[in-house]
């Protein structure tokens, strides 16, 4: 599946040369390789690059959480898997990101999900932070 790039919230009233940002991600198998049909029993990796910019950008502190989300196709399995926090402490040119989201093979019991990318922010104090981000990174399907 080819990166795709979403949409990412920042706080509203601020004008771009204050905060801007934006988002993309995509799914990658084992050797690193983008798709969305992948042989059954494969462990997936769902990339999120994230980019702050504009003078805010080099005061923000606090973590961001990505995530990836799964609905099956025509069935009830649904699930989230959360990747490692991300330290969002202050860098002087605002901050580009990267994190991986780590899928188990076994996690995966149906034959096709649809797939969206998540990142959330939480402050310095653990509180959830006005920055939400989603990429609708459509759907996979494994084959036997």
């Amino acid at each position: 599946m080819a990166e795709k790039k979403g949409s990412i919230g920042i706080p509203t009233g601020l004008l771009p040369t204050l905060l801007a940002a934006e988002i993309k991600a995509e799914v990658l198998d084992p050797n690193g390789d983008p798709g969305d049909i992948v042989p059954k029993g494969t462990d997936l990796r769902v990339k999120i690059t994230w980019k702050l910019t504009g003078v805010l950008s080099t005061m923000i502190a606090g973590r961001f959480q990505p995530q990836a989300r799964f609905n099956a196709i025509g069935a009830t399995h649904n699930f989230a898997v959360a990747g490692a926090f991300v330290p969002a402490a202050p860098r002087p040119a605002g901050g580009e990101y990267t994190a991986e989201v780590l899928v188990a093979a076994a996690t995966f019991t149906e034959p096709s999900y649809e797939v969206d990318a998540f990142l959330f922010f939480e402050d310095g104090i653990g509180a959830p932070g006005p920055i939400t981000g989603k990429v609708d990174l459509e759907s996979i399907l494994f084959t036997p």
